[in-house]
């Protein structure tokens, strides 16, 4: 009998394409015995040799993937002779976990101007400031390596997308140690401002520095956007850690599907409020935390959906917390789980092994856990001013996923982390074509120069050609059939008088395009957002915009820009919304405007949806349009700017850009030609004229100047309009 391992080397029996193959091959395989076929005998020489072939066959495949490796992991910083020419760069983390994430970005960012290799930090696992004036460092607080917390293949591989090489967790140091040159927080700056190879710095071999956190101006930052997404779509897991919180999340919903809330109640955050000095004025927002139930219910959040409330359990104020919990089940949340009441009681109870590794788990490990379980979650909902938070709104806004926070204002973050976008909403009605050359020239714009997250309320249908368009441009579309669009219909006939003032009312289906703009609250695909930018299709937008782009006082329900002379009423054609506000009167809104007679507002405040909203708001408003007027900026009051640089908006408010182009080749201005109010209307055309031929194209795509209100400046700028007579 031979030995068991035998069959391992015993060749299969010939397929049937071999059946014709030389004998002599097959005898060299293959015996008869007895007049049957068998496999030849395994003799003691054959056993030997196939031993030694087993033995040294790992060894081979090692050395031949060698050089494969190599040559994949050019990039990666594994070669030191090559990499020692460039330099090195390590970093101190800082503070709690989402600090220790943004430090690890400062230093990537750096490592990317200096065109340094980076050495993976150790992290720390108590980032508590005690003092909020000092960070906490590796001076005092427990240390883990890097890999503990992430994986660093993964890291490894996703910064060398963006250019940014990483040492991995075999890397020596101790070759460098005598080289090592520290740079003081105070140089950060100065060391970016020599670049690569300059400097007091440029020929150190390592240079070493101290935590990074907040130390590079806004600038420097947002000329990193590829770095910090890759950063942070690189800060993924160790797999350990993924297995716990797969764990976690499975004590939510065996379906994993639930929402979250980052509550901040904790005294220690109170505290911080009341010392936090900011015109916006959001940080606690106690109100609204005593009636965060009503606040969700607002944004839409299923009250069926299981919510895991995130908070630092024994540091929370009891009396907020309880506040807060009061109003969540008051609005119908009953499915709720709070960090760390579960593993409070089991460590009350002292019952299994399992309580005590609960118990142990660092405050930076469950902060993981807990932004983690944040990232996965079908909603969020956090405290802006919280950096973990705002961090979380801004990975979440990144991968399209919905977040929101409940304490209303802005985000501080955004000063010094530029990327997070704003929404900005249009509508359109696919039964006015004449307006696709602005809505075109509107829609590019706003993705390049305003870098908005752009969406349109769109009344027509998908095979529409302008439909098409938008979503091939990356605009969220949104299908919408007005519910009041019936009593527009009806009210027509007592409507229709108002035409010669107003070209609004010349039509049932310009008076429903209109009126579209009252739904934007009631849209859900945007209930995630605190405010959004309502703008005419008839405007370019010329510069980045956010919501720290607006004054530090953001409306409590909604605030427009002057009409023309710089006093109430307001123009509707740009609205900053407070949506949750806002959502909360539509349906009196609705019901106010249909009530009116022939939808007409009187000449105090206006004609259609801009009347009614001057009037339904005037308490809000004030008498006072307090949108500045570089966010609405007319073509004919351009001259009051103390340049273009200073404008956001151009809105094409009265003559549009083809009739600019009228009035320069012609001297009419399209239905503004007439001498009504003694040329009044002439006059606007002629001052926007004069303005808009000094307007710089310069920084306009090439593939962006042929299309609509663009490509008639680019043709008054090109021919001969600007060169006429005045």
């Amino acid at each position: 009998m031979p030995p068991p391992f035998a069959a391992a080397f015993t060749p299969p029996l010939l397929p049937p394409e071999e059946a014709d193959d030389p004998p002599c091959r097959r005898r060299r395989m293959w015996k008869s015995r007895g007049g049957k076929t068998v496999p030849p005998r395994v003799t003691l020489a054959t056993l030997c040799i196939a031993l030694i072939t087993l033995w040294l066959l790992p060894a081979f495949f090692v050395a031949s993937r060698e050089p494969v490796r190599a040559a994949a992991e050019s990039d990666d910083l594994i070669n030191h002779a090559a990499l020692s020419r460039r330099g090195f760069l390590s970093f101190q983390v800082c503070n709690g976990f989402a600090n220790q994430r943004l430090s690890i970005i400062y230093a990537a960012i750096i490592a990317k101007e200096t065109g340094r290799s980076l050495y993976l930090p150790r992290l720390l696992l108590d980032g508590t400031q005690h003092d909020t004036s000092k960070a906490t460092t590796l001076l005092n607080s427990d240390a883990i390596e890097f890999g503990t917390f992430y994986d660093i293949d993964v890291f490894v591989k996703g910064m060398r997308t963006a250019g940014v090489s990483v040492l991995d967790k075999d890397s020596d140091r101790s070759s460098l140690s005598e080289e090592l040159v520290r740079v003081p927080s105070q140089d950060l700056q100065s060391l970016l401002e020599f670049g690569r190879g300059s400097g007091p710095y440029g020929n150190a071999t390592h240079l070493s520095i101290e935590c990074p956190l907040f130390k590079l101006d806004a600038a420097v930052v947002g000329r990193h956007r590829e770095v910090v997404e890759s950063v942070l779509s690189s800060l993924v897991p160790a797999p350990a850690q993924r297995a716990s919180i797969e764990q976690l999340k499975m004590t939510l919903s065996k379906s994993s599907h639930y929402n979250f809330l980052h509550l901040r109640v904790e005294r220690d955050w109170i505290n911080h409020c009341m010392t936090w000095i900011s015109d916006r004025g959001n940080c606690l927002a106690e109100d609204v935390v005593r009636a965060v139930g009503q606040h969700l219910d607002l944004k839409g959040v299923p009250r069926g959906t299981p919510l895991y409330v995130a908070c630092d359990l024994p540091a929370a104020d009891p009396d907020l917390l309880d506040a807060a919990m009061k109003s969540l089940k008051a609005m119908g949340y009953k499915k709720i789980t709070l960090q760390g009441r579960r593993r409070q009681e089991r460590e009350k109870n002292q019952q299994g092994r399992k309580d005590k590794i609960v118990s142990k788990l660092s405050r930076e490990t469950r902060a993981m856990h807990a932004y983690y379980l944040g990232m996965d979650s079908e909603k969020y909902i956090g405290n802006s001013v919280s950096t973990f938070s705002a961090l979380l709104l801004l990975e979440r806004q990144n991968r399209n996923r919905w977040s929101t926070y409940y304490n209303m204002g802005g985000v501080p973050l955004m000063d010094t982390l530029p990327f997070f976008r704003m929404p900005w909403v249009f509508t359109y009605n696919g039964e006015s074509p004449g307006f696709d050359y602005m809505a075109r020239s509107a829609v590019l714009s706003a993705i390049h120069f305003a870098q908005v997250i752009p969406y349109c309320i769109y009344m027509g249908d998908k095979g529409d050609e302008m439909y098409q368009w938008l979503k091939r441009q990356g605009v969220h579309v949104v299908l919408h059939d007005p519910s009041w669009k019936v009593n527009i219909v009806q009210k027509y006939d007592e409507a229709k008088k108002f035409a010669k003032a107003a070209a609004t009312y010349e039509s049932i289906t310009s008076l429903v395009a209109t009126f579209m703009r009252f739904d934007i609250p009631i849209i859900h695909a945007l209930y995630q957002y605190n405010y959004v930018l309502y703008t005419d299709v008839d405007v370019l937008f010329l510069k980045k915009i956010d919501l720290h782009s607006f004054p530090p006082r953001l409306p409590e329900t909604l605030t427009m820009a002057n009409e023309i002379n710089y006093e109430f009423p307001c123009n509707a054609g740009v609205i900053l919304y407070n949506l949750p506000s806002v959502r909360q009167s539509y349906l009196d809104l609705i019901s106010f405007t249909m009530h009116a007679p022939g939808l007409h507002f009187g000449d105090k405040y206006g004609p259609a949806d801009q009347g009614a909203l001057n009037q339904f708001y005037e308490g809000e408003l004030g008498s006072k349009c307090s949108l500045p007027e570089n966010f609405n900026a007319k073509p004919y009051k351009l001259g009051d700017f103390d340049g273009i640089d200073d404008v956001f908006i151009l809105h094409f408010h009265g003559p549009k850009p083809k009739h600019y182009l009228d009035f320069a080749r012609n001297r009419g201005c399209g239905p503004f030609s007439s001498d009504v109010g003694g040329g009044y209307f002439l006059k606007l055309c002629q001052e926007g004229l004069k303005n808009l031929c000094e307007l710089r194209l310069g920084d306009v795509p090439k593939s962006m100047r042929s299309a609509g209100s663009w490509d008639s400046m680019s043709q008054l700028q090109g021919g001969s309009g600007c060169r006429s007579p005045q």
